[in-house]
């Protein structure tokens, strides 16, 4: 036991903030874009980028319904 080994700490993990996040979906949703371009062009894994899209589609289906007004029309045709 004379030999003694350094162990480096693991690489902390990147963080991207929301906007980052939110500017590549977009690029991503533009006719002809290509996820594994996109993710390459910003030094991201085409997978986690494709889970971002996945992620932002699943809030944006559990939002609520927003108020949606719509006319009414007082002439009953059917009593007249």
């Amino acid at each position: 036991m004379n030999e003694i080994s350094v162990v480096s700490p693991a690489p902390k993990r990147k963080r991207y903030t929301k906007a980052f996040k939110q500017n590549v979906i977009a690029a991503c949703a533009q006719p002809g874009a290509s996820v594994a371009r996109i993710a390459l062009e910003h030094g991201l894994n085409a997978n986690m980028l494709r889970k971002w899209i996945r992620l932002a589609q699943s809030k944006s289906a559990h939002k609520a319904p927003g108020f949606v007004a719509l006319p009414i029309n007082t002439n009953n045709r059917r009593h007249q």
